[in-house]
Order: structure tokens, then C-alpha cells, then sequence
């Protein structure tokens, strides 16, 4: 009820200015209307869209790498998941010595035990914004140590260069 009152206050005030302007300013200020509409548009919505879309181009190959590193890696688990020995110690204190040895301890935020397989210890692991390379780093000595990849997720931060993992291990 009081935006249809603001409404037709606002219009029985405008209505009147309005139609005392000649044609000419009438002209004026409608090509002026047209022209904030045009600005607003193409300064809150096109602009942005446009750089977005180039920063997206610039970012394909990069992760067109990366999705290729991500493959290759996965090829050498699956041939190497027979030939690698058995692991000696504790999965968590391998994993706490080769995430300080690559540097990216600090963004390890999830480390779980889950529950034994075939006697085997497995553990949840979650980095967030961790350099890619260092990870990948990280994950191969892993594998040197015979530990195996059950579960890997990787998704793209932010950050050039960095990404979010989600990372089951068995050992």
C-alpha cells in the first residue's frame, strides 16, 4: 500500500516538471537517460563479464596441465599399485614427515583415521589453497613409501597455481 502511495506521489510530481520541459529538453533528457542506462550496463555487467572470460582463457592451460599431471599421475598409481613394498611405521607419521619435508603442513586442515581395511591403516585427508607442485611432491613420496591413493579430488583455488584436495591414503 505505501510503494503504490510513493508511486503515484513521485509520478504526480514528476508528471507535471515533465511535461513543462519544451521538446528539445524532453529530447535531451531522454538521449541523457538512455545514455546513464547504457553506462550502468556496460560498467556493472559487460566489463566485468568480459575480463572474467579472459581470465578464464588465460587460466585453460594451465589447467589443461594440471588435468594432464593429474592423468599421468594416475596411469603411474595404477602400474605401480602391485610392484610398490610394504609400508613400515605409522600412515599419519608418514604423512606428517612428508607434508613438513614439501612445505604444505599448514594447509593440511582435515587428517581422520578411518576405520582398518584388510589390515591395512587408511586416513582422510583435506588440503585447501596447497601449491599444486608441492603436492604433487608430496603425493609421489607417498608413493615411493608404498602408501596407495584410494580416493583423489582435486579442484581448482583461486590462486594461480594452487588447488583444494581431498586425499585418501591406505598404507
Amino acid at each position: 500500500m505505501k510503494r503504490s502511495h510513493f508511486v503515484r506521489s513521485l509520478r504526480d510530481r514528476v508528471l507535471p516538471w515533465w511535461e513543462a520541459r519544451n521538446e528539445r529538453e524532453r529530447h535531451v533528457l531522454q538521449l541523457g537517460a538512455l545514455v546513464v542506462f547504457l553506462s550502468v550496463a556496460i560498467f556493472s555487467f559487460a566489463l566485468p563479464l568480459r575480463e572474467r572470460v579472459v581470465e578464464m582463457r588465460n587460466q585453460l592451460p594451465r589447467m589443461a596441465e594440471q588435468a594432464a599431471e593429474a592423468k599421468r599421475m594416475a596411469e603411474f598409481i595404477q602400474q605401480h599399485r602391485e610392484t610398490t613394498a610394504k609400508p613400515k611405521g605409522s600412515l599419519m607419521a608418514r604423512v606428517e614427515q612428508a607434508s613438513k619435508q614439501w612445505a604444505i603442513r599448514k594447509q593440511l586442515v582435515h587428517l581422520r583415521p578411518v576405520s582398518q581395511e584388510q589390515g591395512r591403516q587408511m586416513l582422510e585427508l583435506q588440503f585447501q589453497n596447497v601449491s599444486y607442485s608441492r603436492f604433487i611432491r608430496f603425493l609421489n613420496a607417498m608413493l615411493a613409501q608404498g602408501d596407495e591413493v584410494v580416493f583423489l579430488q582435486l579442484q581448482a583455488a583461486a590462486e594461480t597455481g594452487h588447488v583444494h584436495v581431498r586425499l585418501k591414503l591406505a598404507g
